[in-house]
């Protein structure tokens, strides 16, 4: 069965899915294991006999993708990348 991306698929997004999908197209985000990456799509897929939302984050250096069921976010370690305003910050604090 091939797979559909969320641009494909007319589905809104479950309640639950909506609160922890913290993450858009285009969004640059830090997995532990392998740095930085970008996401490159939301996409649903049947596993196991159940739907699961998942986002698909590519990581050029390793050319690698990744997908990350949206409810499992917290639990990887999957975060935004942080700002160069952020990054200042925690610098110039002493």
């Amino acid at each position: 069965m091939p797979k559909k991306t969320s641009s494909e698929t007319k589905k809104p997004a479950t309640k639950e899915a909506r609160k922890t999908m913290v993450f858009s197209t285009g969004d640059f985000v830090v997995y532990p294991a392998h740095g930085v990456g970008q996401v490159t799509d939301v996409e649903k897929q049947v596993i196991g006999g159940q739907e699961i939302e998942l986002f698909v984050v590519s990581f050029e250096r390793d050319r690698m993708t990744l997908r990350v069921p949206v409810d499992k976010v917290e639990n990887s370690g999957l975060r935004k990348l942080s700002t160069r305003k952020v990054m200042d910050q925690a610098f110039d604090d002493p």
